[in-house]
């Protein structure tokens, strides 16, 4: 009988490293290591063995997880000094991340969270993967178990986008042939969908015309993006140009936000020409242009919908009151804890930013101790917890209620 509830090749999690860097990360984290093996990896660059996909190659391995949330947890690895990213393509169209783990940091992440032995050394050791020498079996990662049978050896090279270099796929249906893993293996499957065009038995010739032909299609693709941003955004405007800047943003959005599909782009044009704010119709007449949208903050925003037209300009929150906003709430019949939240938010908060934010919340449930709201777009419910949820819970608090938790979601 089989250890598993499925036959289906499983991820792992450290509990341990789980609880301090999240659960994402740590599934996440585990994965990049199973890519960076020097067994199979033929990336060695800079001293490091490197793994290099796009955010959505990346989600296919992780399919309980959106692009989105993916993206987010190789950005918060980032900024936790676990993940060293770089460009190492050599097409500067191409702007898929590479990365490898600082085993280092990792390190004393892992002698913080353990309790401090007196006795034990406290010599820095290299990690084997940032040291080729020691390829041995101590490489061996305890999620190869059934994968290390398919591998490919040490010297076959290929081109694979994971690191994994050669025609592994043959290998594994090989092994399912044999009997030795019954079922489907997802990794070889996954590895089918990653073999590059460019194999070992292309010339360096072929290789060039290649890379050439990629570059001229996204040269070509990323003017047809501007093209749509001029006849949906820019209309009746002076047309905006091609610049080395925009070239390279339009470039890195369309791979890394967009998946390579156009219709994406062309309908985010769309979204903006219909949105009153963002096309200047507002009490400011601000209107948004090309290099703002290139920004990723900004970018992120207007897909998370944190310009709807049913929001209002900011300015026009700048002259409310606290006797109006008072008022509002005991118009609006809510329940009473949630009315005296209201209120007493609107004086610890200013008028303003109740009207807001806080006003834009609705109560969705009330459990023994959990507190769960409800916001029109994801923007908003991010940014009432990342900036209120601790004035909410001593609302609830001073309010009497006994809730330990506030929970935040969006429609």
């Amino acid at each position: 009988m089989s250890k598993l509830l499925i036959n289906e090749s499983p991820l792992m999690v450290l509990p341990s490293l789980a609880k301090e860097i999240g659960l994402n990360e740590a599934i996440i984290l585990q994965q990049v290591h199973y890519w960076l093996n020097p067994n199979f990896n033929q990336n060695f660059i800079e001293g490091k063995y490197w793994v290099h996909n796009t955010y959505q190659q990346w989600q296919e391995q992780f399919s309980f997880l959106s692009e989105r949330t993916v993206k987010r947890t190789l950005q918060s690895l980032e900024k936790l000094g676990l993940l060293i990213s770089k460009q190492l393509n050599q097409n500067r169209f191409n702007k898929v991340k590479w990365y490898t783990i600082a085993y280092g940091q990792l390190a004393e992440i892992e002698s913080k969270a353990k309790p401090h032995n007196p006795r034990q050394k406290n010599d820095k050791k290299i990690h084997p993967y940032e040291n080729p020498k020691n390829n041995s079996d101590t490489l061996k990662n305890p999620s190869e178990e059934n994968e290390a049978k398919w591998a490919p050896r040490s010297g076959q090279i290929g081109t694979h986008r994971s690191g994994q270099f050669g025609p592994i796929e043959k290998r594994a249906q090989s092994v399912v042939d044999k009997g030795i893993i019954a079922g489907p293996i997802d990794r070889a499957k996954l590895a089918r969908s990653y073999i590059d065009k460019i194999t070992i038995e292309t010339t360096h010739t072929e290789k060039d015309a290649c890379a050439e032909i990629q570059s001229k299609n996204l040269v070509q693709e990323v003017q047809e993006m501007l093209d749509s941003w001029n006849i949906h955004v820019w209309k009746d405007k002076t047309p905006c140009r091609m610049t080395p800047m925009r070239e390279e943003r339009l470039a890195e959005l369309l791979q890394e936000e967009f998946s390579n599909d156009l219709g994406k782009w062309e309908n985010l044009c769309k979204q903006i020409s219909s949105n009153d704010f963002l096309m200047g119709k507002g009490e400011r007449g601000w209107q948004i242009n090309l290099n703002w949208i290139l920004n990723s903050e900004n970018l992120t925003k207007v897909l998370e919908g944190a310009y709807e037209n049913n929001q209002q300009d900011d300015s026009a929150t700048e002259s409310v009151t606290l006797a109006q906003v008072e008022a509002e709430i005991t118009q609006q019949k809510f329940s009473p804890l949630w009315t005296s939240v209201c209120k007493q938010l609107a004086r610890t908060l200013g008028a303003p930013t109740f009207k807001s934010w806080i006003s834009k919340l609705k109560l969705k449930e009330l459990d023994d101790s959990v507190f769960e709201l409800i916001a029109p777009t994801r923007f908003i419910a991010n940014w009432v917890k990342q900036n209120f949820l601790e004035n909410i819970l001593q609302a609830l608090q001073d309010s009497g209620a006994c809730i330990s938790e506030v929970r935040v979601t969006h429609d």
